[in-house]
């Protein structure tokens, strides 16, 4: 029969802890999966949608922002809902990104390079009457939040 020694405790505490650190690390990251699938989705909800563009050019950037060109790269003159089938293809490629997500100590962006998006949110994040609570509330979302 072995003694244990202080070696091979100190081998066992070592290994405990990266094991520790694994499990809670890969907690953390799916967490912030699941966060910022929700953080998204709130904001594409939240939208203004006259032809789409505006909701199909929401950018996830993982590390940094998403430098990634405005699709289609010029709006033009659009009819309703023009785009709204490139905001769900565009939602999808965006939320795939998070599957790169393999560090809790990464920043995550959200954002939108829509010229017009301050002023379309700015509207937004005044106080609007409720019809029929008569309460104000506040609604708005920013052009890059960070967590």
């Amino acid at each position: 029969m072995s003694r244990i020694n202080s070696k091979m405790v100190e081998d066992f505490a070592f290994e405990l802890d990266k094991e520790f650190e694994r499990v809670v690390q890969g907690s953390v990251v799916r967490f912030m999966d699941i966060a910022t699938t929700f953080i998204f989705d709130a904001i594409l909800e939240n939208s203004r949608v006259f032809s789409g563009y505006y909701l199909a050019n929401h950018r996830i950037g993982i590390g940094g922002l998403d430098d990634a060109e405005l699709e289609p790269p010029e709006r033009g003159d659009p009819e309703p809902f023009q785009y709204l089938d490139l905001a769900a293809v565009s939602r999808n490629e965006e939320l795939q990104k998070l599957e790169t997500l393999d560090s809790p100590w990464v920043k995550i962006t959200i954002g939108t390079a829509v010229p017009y998006a301050p002023i379309l949110e700015a509207e937004d994040a005044t106080y609007a009457r409720g019809e029929e609570e008569g309460l104000a509330q506040a609604i708005g979302f920013f052009a890059v939040e960070e967590f």
